[in-house]
């Protein structure tokens, strides 16, 4: 424009090719810098406090190293109280979490995410300790079938859409060294 008085405007070119070469504003600052903003202190906030680890979706929200009497000759998996009250009794319906807490139980599949297999259970409230169970076959259907020991640690979670458990064996005891092995 002729006449006009107005600078042309400044184009920063953010990503240059070459530090100091064709496409850079300058030769002797940063893209942060030509903007302004002090670069040491952006630096220092982007690394403090944000991580850059890949961290997964975790749905195993009811995990437990078993122990002798989830392994015994009762044939029941002992469930934490609030583990459930967090996890699962809010997903189901009034009436599935009555017949859960009725004398019968409520009867449930629970899917092992390792084989694909589907398994009837029943869930239900254990009158000797006020705990919740998995029971019916639990032993034969899992602890025989999959060589559950002490030790070892499992994963349950409840799926909501499909009303059922999901259940995996997360790890392994080493027998004869106490020690995990994936």
């Amino acid at each position: 424009m002729e006449g006009s008085s107005a600078a042309p405007p400044r184009l920063i070119d953010f990503i240059p090719l070459h530090p100091g070469g064709p496409g850079s504003s300058s030769s002797s600052s940063s893209p942060i810098q030509e903007c302004g903003l002090p670069e040491k202190g952006l630096k220092r906030k982007r690394s403090s406090g944000v991580s850059t680890d890949l961290v997964l979706c975790d749905p195993w929200k009811i995990k437990k190293k078993l122990t002798q009497s989830d392994i015994g000759h009762l044939s029941r998996l002992m469930l934490l109280l609030h583990l459930l009250e967090t996890y699962v009794f809010p997903f189901m319906s009034e009436e599935m979490v009555t017949q859960v807490k009725s004398e019968d139980g409520m009867n449930v599949v629970v899917e092992d995410d390792d084989t694909r297999e589907e398994h009837q259970l029943v869930f239900r409230r254990w009158e000797s300790s006020g705990s919740y169970v998995l029971n019916n076959c639990w032993t034969k259907q899992f602890v025989k079938r999959r060589g559950l020991e002490v030790g070892d640690e499992i994963g349950m979670f409840w799926d909501k859409v499909n009303h059922k458990f999901h259940f995996k064996v997360l790890s392994k005891v080493s027998r004869g060294t106490g020690n995990a092995a994936a």
